[in-house]
């Protein structure tokens, strides 16, 4: 009988998702600006936008809870339109391999 190894629950807050992500661009080279409180921001500017030599990319992350939003997906509309990578992810095992390839 072969046994597969189960998908693995990674259980954070949504904060603690952003602060895990940003370090990890930062440990790989990234200039990173992330706002921990949205005050002032316009609705649905991403979590994270990172530039990295010609490289600009834009994270939406979404913990547990979290819902995407119009406003969301029209700032991510609008930065890919301009050229701008980016992304939506959901904290999740698969997620994390994708954002670490991503980033490297």
């Amino acid at each position: 009988m072969k046994r597969t190894r189960p998908v693995t629950k990674v259980r954070r807050t949504e904060a603690q998702f952003q602060s895990a992500v940003r370090q990890l661009a930062v440990t790989l080279g990234w200039q990173v600006f992330s706002q921990r409180y949205a005050l002032g921001a316009d609705k649905g500017w991403p979590d994270i936008f990172a530039v990295r030599r010609q490289r600009a990319v834009a994270l939406e992350l979404k913990g547990p809870k979290g819902t995407y939003t119009a406003e969301q997906d029209a700032w991510l509309m609008a930065l890919n339109k301009a050229g701008v990578e980016s992304y939506l992810f959901t904290d999740r095992e698969e997620s994390w391999r994708r954002i670490e390839e991503l980033l490297r």
